[in-house]
């Protein structure tokens, strides 16, 4: 696994437990091909407030010392 994608696997488990803690189901793709895609921004900006706020990365570093990404590039298909 890509230290990018343990990042983002970090950033899943940190969201799942906060959403736990205060009994609330995760966020869901929905829409026709699951392109409504809110699981995926709650995880991607839940890896921003990690990075923010200096919490240890999959890297073993503390995510202060990383730069902030400018951009997410997926593949996710457009339209319909």
């Amino acid at each position: 696994m890509s230290a990018a994608l343990a990042e983002l696997a970090i950033a899943h488990k940190f969201l799942a437990t906060a959403y736990n803690a205060v009994s609330t189901p995760l966020p869901e793709n929905k829409g026709k091909d699951r392109k409504v895609r809110f699981l995926d921004r709650a995880v991607i900006e839940a890896m921003h407030i990690l990075r923010e706020n200096g919490t240890a990365t999959a890297a073993g570093s503390t995510a202060s010392s990383l730069q902030p990404y400018d951009s997410v590039r997926a593949a996710f298909f457009e339209g319909g």
